[in-house]
Protein backbone atom coordinates (compact mmCIF):
# COMPACT_ATOMS: atom_id res chain seq x y z
CA UNK A 1 0.00 0.00 0.00
CA UNK A 2 1.58 3.42 -0.80
CA UNK A 3 1.12 5.81 2.07
CA UNK A 4 2.14 9.55 2.84
CA UNK A 5 3.03 10.85 5.58
CA UNK A 6 3.12 14.72 6.13
CA UNK A 7 5.38 16.02 8.85
CA UNK A 8 8.62 14.70 8.96
CA UNK A 9 9.23 15.44 12.29
CA UNK A 10 10.13 13.15 15.58
CA UNK A 11 6.57 11.26 15.10
CA UNK A 12 6.36 11.61 11.50
CA UNK A 13 9.62 10.14 10.96
CA UNK A 14 8.90 7.12 13.44
CA UNK A 15 5.39 6.50 11.81
CA UNK A 16 6.91 6.51 8.45
CA UNK A 17 9.87 3.94 9.54
CA UNK A 18 7.34 1.89 10.98
CA UNK A 19 4.92 1.52 8.45
CA UNK A 20 7.91 0.81 5.80
CA UNK A 21 9.30 -2.30 8.01
CA UNK A 22 5.47 -3.59 7.67
CA UNK A 23 5.69 -3.18 4.18
CA UNK A 24 4.26 -0.31 2.67
CA UNK A 25 5.29 2.48 0.04
CA UNK A 26 5.75 5.24 2.34
CA UNK A 27 6.39 8.92 1.36
CA UNK A 28 7.37 11.82 3.76
CA UNK A 29 6.40 15.18 3.33
CA UNK A 30 7.95 18.19 5.10
CA UNK A 31 7.20 21.32 4.41
CA UNK A 32 10.79 22.75 6.05
CA UNK A 33 13.59 20.37 7.22
CA UNK A 34 13.16 17.20 8.23
CA UNK A 35 13.25 16.79 12.19
CA UNK A 36 11.02 19.13 12.59
CA UNK A 37 11.90 21.26 15.42
CA UNK A 38 14.22 18.63 16.49
CA UNK A 39 17.13 19.83 14.49
CA UNK A 40 20.64 22.21 14.93
CA UNK A 41 21.80 25.14 13.30
CA UNK A 42 25.54 26.34 12.74
CA UNK A 43 25.01 30.03 13.24
CA UNK A 44 28.05 32.61 12.59
CA UNK A 45 29.82 29.29 13.86
CA UNK A 46 27.63 28.39 16.85
CA UNK A 47 25.43 25.28 16.99
CA UNK A 48 22.02 26.40 17.59
CA UNK A 49 19.54 24.28 19.36
CA UNK A 50 16.18 25.17 17.33
CA UNK A 51 13.98 22.61 19.30
CA UNK A 52 13.49 19.74 21.46
CA UNK A 53 17.15 17.75 22.39
CA UNK A 54 16.11 15.42 25.05
CA UNK A 55 13.40 12.99 25.93
CA UNK A 56 13.62 12.17 29.02
CA UNK A 57 11.45 10.04 31.56
CA UNK A 58 9.50 8.26 28.89
CA UNK A 59 6.94 6.02 30.09
CA UNK A 60 5.45 2.64 27.87
CA UNK A 61 3.12 4.66 25.87
CA UNK A 62 3.65 4.78 21.82
CA UNK A 63 6.89 6.51 21.42
CA UNK A 64 8.35 4.10 23.40
CA UNK A 65 7.04 0.95 21.25
CA UNK A 66 8.24 2.73 18.13
CA UNK A 67 11.69 3.35 19.59
CA UNK A 68 11.89 0.15 21.03
CA UNK A 69 10.54 -1.53 17.81
CA UNK A 70 11.87 0.32 15.05
CA UNK A 71 14.88 2.54 15.15
CA UNK A 72 18.42 2.00 15.84
CA UNK A 73 18.74 4.27 19.30
CA UNK A 74 21.83 4.81 20.52
CA UNK A 75 22.13 8.00 22.93
CA UNK A 76 24.59 10.30 21.58
CA UNK A 77 25.68 12.28 25.00
CA UNK A 78 27.82 15.61 24.51
CA UNK A 79 29.57 17.23 27.30
CA UNK A 80 28.21 20.95 26.93
CA UNK A 81 28.20 21.93 30.66
CA UNK A 82 25.14 23.17 32.55
CA UNK A 83 24.94 26.63 30.60
CA UNK A 84 23.99 28.42 27.65
CA UNK A 85 24.80 31.41 25.74
CA UNK A 86 22.44 34.25 26.27
CA UNK A 87 23.33 38.23 25.32
CA UNK A 88 27.03 36.93 24.84
CA UNK A 89 26.74 36.27 28.65
CA UNK A 90 26.25 32.35 29.47
CA UNK A 91 23.15 31.62 31.73
CA UNK A 92 22.62 28.60 33.94
CA UNK A 93 20.38 26.27 32.48
CA UNK A 94 17.61 25.87 34.74
CA UNK A 95 16.47 22.30 36.11
CA UNK A 96 13.19 23.81 37.57
CA UNK A 97 10.07 24.88 36.19
CA UNK A 98 10.53 28.12 38.98
CA UNK A 99 13.91 28.76 37.57
CA UNK A 100 12.43 28.64 33.91
CA UNK A 101 10.17 31.40 34.70
CA UNK A 102 12.53 33.85 36.63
Amino acid sequence: MKIVVVGGGTSGLLSALALEKEGHDVLVLEKDKVGGLCRSENIDGYTVDIGVHAITMLNDGPLTRLLNNYARYIPNFREYGDYYVRTDKLQKIPVSMNEWMT
